[in-house]
């Protein structure tokens, strides 16, 4: 499968026009952008990062042959594992059966698993000696199992006293009775929902919500481009990283008085039931304002943040494509090609036909492809700091 060859200047400069169209549709249809991004684009990139990443090992460096597996399948089976619930709670629901009322897999340990994968990540790129890797991938395991970073806390507050009362645990039932006992009207006798559930640890919410969504296309896209910029020694690859730091404050920063959007029905409704929690961590992590429907859809801010959301993914996915003709991911078997365009196509049309279908269905592979990036991301960073102080090193000594 032959592509035209474009130089990496040429890429570069498309990049940049692929940036500055993301951000207009962004602006214009924010919500409606990112939804079609999302389920018509995201799962080409999947597919086909994932068939790369095979390609070249998944970054990984090798001690012994055998060892390249190591990372992809314990990847793979933490994915199964972390999307297990879900899935089948879905299947169920599907089925017009109840949910599960013991889930297989308690999602309290997820971000524990994300953790494990991004530790494990670190230690098989970043440390060079088999004892050292060993050591690391032990302490990192270690660590996982024995601190519950997604640990909740609940916290109720007395509104005549002003004082709060928390409680730390998993126990379901122990956080109900707790609740129970702690909440309060302006009487002081009837209970109302005085408490909020919060994560115990501020980690969890950069593993869990931030890492596998905003951060992966953003910083991580932004890290590949720099990369990619000071190793060829580009100066429009330097412009574009330049300009994507400037788009993405841009939403934030201009509001445009002759566009007035009201997000759509139907891109309501998809987004309701796909990345409704998104935008709702983010408005109790970075707002004053409460995180409702109508500030979601409809205020300022609101708007504002699913702008950036909808220029970050959209850009990522349109940035994995132009890159083709550079890093020769179309590169593949000819029947490998012929299952990522079959299973793509079905995915569009579980997208097409109902969003959270779509969404579910591809669930297992939106997470793997995610952490099989890992040791890339890594390898980007390290590539990165010896560029920008390798050679001043070098000529010091």
């Amino acid at each position: 499968m032959k592509l035209p060859k474009l130089s990496t200047t040429q890429v570069d400069k498309v990049n940049i026009g692929l940036m500055i169209i993301s951000l207009i549709l962004a602006f214009v249809l924010p919500f409606e952008v990112f939804l079609f991004s999302y389920a018509f684009l995201g799962p080409l990139h999947y597919l086909t990062e994932i068939s790369w990443l095979h390609q070249k090992n998944y970054f990984v460096p090798a001690v012994k042959k055998i060892s390249l597996w190591i990372f992809p399948i314990i990847a793979c089976i933490l994915t199964t594992v972390l999307v297990y619930d879900d899935v089948v709670d879905f299947v169920r629901k599907w089925q017009h059966l109840p949910p599960l009322k013991v889930r297989k897999f308690e999602n309290i340990w997820n971000t524990n698993l994300i953790f494990f994968l991004f530790g494990v990540a670190s230690v098989l790129v970043l440390v060079q000696k088999m004892w050292m890797k060993i050591a690391g991938l032990v302490i990192v395991a270690i660590f996982a199992l024995s601190f519950n970073i997604g640990q909740t806390c609940v916290n109720c507050t007395n509104p005549q006293t002003k004082t709060t009362e928390s409680f730390c645990g998993d126990d379901e039932k122990q956080q109900r009775n707790f609740v129970q006992k702690y909440g309060f009207d302006t009487d002081g006798d009837k209970y109302i929902d005085t408490c909020k559930t919060e994560s115990k640890y501020q980690a969890a919410i950069f593993f869990t919500a931030y890492l596998p969504t905003l951060i992966h296309v953003y910083i991580f896209t932004m890290l590949f481009m720099l990369f990619g910029a000071l190793k060829s020694g580009s100066k429009f690859g330097l412009i574009g990283v330049g300009l994507l730091i400037v788009c993405g404050i841009l939403p934030f920063l201009w509001d445009p008085p002759f566009l007035h959007y009201t997000v759509s029905s139907g891109a309501r409704k998809s987004y309701d039931a796909s990345f409704y929690d998104l935008n709702t961590i983010i408005f109790r992590n970075f707002s004053a304002l409460a995180a409702t429907p109508e500030n979601i859809y409809g205020s300022r801010f609101g708007i504002m943040i699913t702008r950036f959301i909808a220029f970050a993914y959209t850009y990522h996915y349109l940035n994995w494509f132009s890159k083709t003709s550079i890093i020769q991911w179309h590169k593949m078997p000819l029947v490998n090609l012929g299952v990522v365009l079959v299973l793509w196509i079905t995915a569009v049309v579980l997208y097409w036909v109902d969003y959270k279908t779509g969404l579910t269905a591809l669930l297992f592979l939106s997470f793997l492809h995610v952490f099989l990036e890992f040791p890339l991301n890594f390898h980007s960073f390290v590539g990165i700091v010896k560029s920008l102080f390798g050679k001043k090193k070098a000529a010091a000594t």
